[in-house]
């Protein structure tokens, strides 16, 4: 897999839980790249006060569309509230919904742990990996 074949997704705590529970499927986003090719690994960073590497999951589609659009197809698999959605998406024409597979959940990889091994630095929504990142695409042979 290329290092384009990986990407790095920053997500609040909340909808981490829920996905690695298997209640949450689709995850929002107000924009996205039209460059990710379904069926690409995303690595899970939880965004403060977790702070870690939390696991994987497989973006199987994405899917770009009205918000209303989005919520009449999959308001249950977002686990949102409607005013959750709709002031996420507050004056917005269209909005991406990722459906996400395989979820996995790894041992955390602290910040700290990974701006010393990979001089990482949290995505503020989403990125590709950097060079410097690339043993990160091997997560489950990495013990914090």
């Amino acid at each position: 897999m290329s290092k384009e074949g990986c990407i790095v997704i920053s997500i609040k705590p909340k909808w981490v839980d829920l996905i690695f529970s298997g209640k949450k499927t689709i995850e929002l986003r107000r924009s996205f790249s039209n460059k990710i090719e379904n069926g690409v690994q995303a690595i899970i960073y939880s965004s403060a006060p977790v702070s870690a590497i939390v696991g994987i999951v497989i973006i199987k589609s994405v899917e770009k569309n009205t918000p209303l659009s989005i919520w009449s197809k999959f308001c249950k698999e977002t686990q949102a509230s409607k005013a959750e959605f709709d002031a996420y998406y507050d004056g917005r024409d269209y909005g991406i919904a990722l459906t996400l597979s395989e979820p996995k959940r790894l041992p955390n990889i602290t910040l700290d742990s990974l701006r010393e091994r990979y001089n990482f630095t949290p995505p503020v929504s989403w990125r590709f990996l950097k060079e410097s990142e690339i043993g990160l695409k091997s997560l489950e042979q990495i013990n914090d």
